[in-house]
Formats: structure tokens, sequence, C-alpha cells
């Protein structure tokens, strides 16, 4: 085979590669609706908590590259939940504490970090960091996973049986310290139980009911979100963990480019998309976080802005999958021509 019959056969069955996983890990996007609850009625009592007063800075579209100006809309519909939700708790801030329900709080404290992760996200697209998304991305959906199933229904028990597990898998991890620093580390995470059960007693919280998922996958499947875990999380868990993907592509990308200069082109729209894969599902689960804890809450108009939010995300990554198998056609026309792409 000469070298331009490997050029033509590299550079037509790697986009193809790419663009087949493409399709594979981003159909369940416009297909998935997780079930949203109906509103529930507030019971007993509530944690103490402060809303911040720093209210959210909007992202400013002439500081982006030009590159990236159209996904301005990411930040800005972050922006657009996170103070909606800042909102809609100050003004019912008194009434939730008064209220009787004692998982309002604990729940707004795990959405308060998705929200970081997604923000982290979100500053890592536009500063050009891209390498990282995946890991955020992989935090933003476990996250999402938890916050709804711990919003969805039984809240108490659900709160309980997630506090429960954790100082029950914590315990294992402590008895398998090092012998020399297992009497210090056993007293003082018992000292930390002992406070967080009198914390959480206060409220009606025990810290001894069973019941939470065993496994990810068990938690994702409770959830209502089997195919995110096989479809995303799994995949996610995998890269970041082994990273062999990441030394797949390059590889085959050095060697694409030794045989045609202008593979480049294809490669950078390609990382591109992920890019913005990863970054607009971390928000969309955000998104869908909040949905559920609006309803829960009472608060329709946060999980309406949510659920707005949320459809425009799908038209987005749609949006992106098109560009993408654009690029990837014209290119691969180019190719089979033998006119390489520049």
């Amino acid at each position: 085979m000469s070298r331009e019959d490997k050029r033509s056969q590299l550079l037509l069955i790697i986009p193809f590669f790419f663009y087949y996983e493409c399709q594979y890990r981003t159909w369940s996007h416009s297909t998935l609706q997780l079930p949203y609850t109906s509103s529930s009625t507030i019971s007993h009592m509530a944690l103490p908590h402060r809303i911040s007063k720093e209210k959210p800075n909007k992202v400013q579209s002439e500081n982006l590259s030009e590159q990236l100006h159209e996904d301005a809309a990411a930040g800005e519909w972050l922006t657009l939940i996170e103070a909606s939700l800042y909102e809609a708790l100050s003004q019912r801030l008194a009434e939730l504490n008064n209220s009787g329900d004692p998982c309002w709080s604990a729940i707004y404290s795990l959405l308060r970090r998705l929200h970081q992760h997604v923000s982290g996200a979100v500053s890592l697209f536009y500063s050009g960091h891209w390498e990282s998304l995946e890991v955020l991305t992989r935090a933003a959906i476990e996250a999402s996973a938890t916050i709804i199933l711990i919003a969805k229904d039984n809240r108490e028990v659900r709160l309980s049986q997630f506090l429960t597990h954790h100082f029950s898998t914590m315990k294992k991890r402590v008895l398998n310290a090092d012998p020399s620093v297992l009497e210090y580390t056993n007293k003082t995470f018992n000292q930390r139980v002992e406070i967080t059960k009198e914390a959480f007693g206060s409220v009606g919280i025990g810290l001894n009911t069973i019941g939470w998922p065993k496994t990810t996958k068990d938690r994702f499947s409770a959830a209502g979100m089997t195919l995110e875990y096989a479809h995303t999380y799994s995949f996610l868990s995998s890269n970041i963990h082994g990273d062999t993907e990441y030394i797949v592509d390059d590889i085959v990308a050095a060697c694409a480019y030794e045989l045609e200069p202008s593979a480049r082109v294809i490669a950078a729209s390609e990382k591109l998309y992920w890019a913005r894969y990863w970054v607009y599902t971390s928000l969309r689960y955000y998104a869908l976080a909040v949905i559920e804890y609006g309803n829960a809450y009472d608060l329709h108009p946060v999980a309406d802005k949510a659920k707005h939010v949320e459809s425009a995300i799908i038209q987005q990554m749609e949006s992106n999958v098109n560009t993408f198998r654009e690029s990837r056609n014209t290119f691969e026309q180019k190719v089979t021509r033998g006119k390489g792409f520049g």
C-alpha cells in the first residue's frame, strides 16, 4: 500500500471513529427526560442556614476568545439558574427555617457544591484548559444523581441513609489506617460522628438508617439515571482513572499529522466539540438537579427557569453535533478527492 493510500485510509477511518463515539455517547441527551416529581408538602424542622449575600456575576462575552463567543450562553445560563435559586430562597428563608423540613438546607448545600463543580467546568472551558473538563463533568453528574435521589421523595429517610452510609464507609477506612495513627484517627473520627449526630439529631435526622444504594451504579438507578451511568459516567470514570483514550487519541493524531498535516484542522474541531459536550453536559445536570429541588420545595419559578435552560442546552448540544458532523463530512470529501484539507 502506497503512502498516499495509507494517508487516505487513516484520515477516513479515524474521523469516522471519533464521530461514531460522538454519536454513541451523545444520543441520550436528546431522548432522556428524568421524571420530575410533583410538589411535596414541607415537613417538620429546618437546619438553620444562611444564603450568601454575594450575588452571581454575569459572564462578559467580550472577554472570551472569538472562537467561544457563541458559548457565552453557557455562563449566562449558569448565572440565570443560580440567581433564580438565590432570589427564591432569600425570599422564603424565614419560612423554610420555620417550616419544619430538616432537609432543605442540606440539599441546598449539595446544590451549592454541584454549582461549584459546574462553575469550575465553565471557567476551564473559557480559559482553554479543556483536559480537566472530564473530571468536573463526572463529579457534576454524580452529584446531580445524589441530589435528585434525595430530593424526589422521602427526603428525611434518604438524607439519613446518605449520612449513615457515609459514616459506615468512613469507619471501614479508618480501621484500615496505619497502626501508628489508628488510635488517633479512630478517636477524631468518633468525635466527628458524635458532633454530626448531635447536629442532625436535633432536627430528627439520625445516623442509623440503612438502605442507601451500595454502589454508584445502584445510586444512579435509584435516581432514574441508569442510562447516564452506562453511557456517560462509566466512560468518564474509565478515562479519568486510566487516561487510555487520551493516549490512543494522541498517538493516532500524531500519525495522522505525519501523513497529512492538514489533519490538525479536524482534530481541533473534534477537540472543541468534546470540550463543549462536557461543559454543556455538566450544566444540564445542574439544571436537572435544580428542577428536582424546585419541585420538591414549591419553588416553581426556579424549576421553570431551569427547565427552560435545560431545553436550550439540549438544542445547543444538537447544534454542536451538526456542526461537528459538517466539518467531518467536508474533511472526508476533500480527503477522498485527494486534495487534503488546506
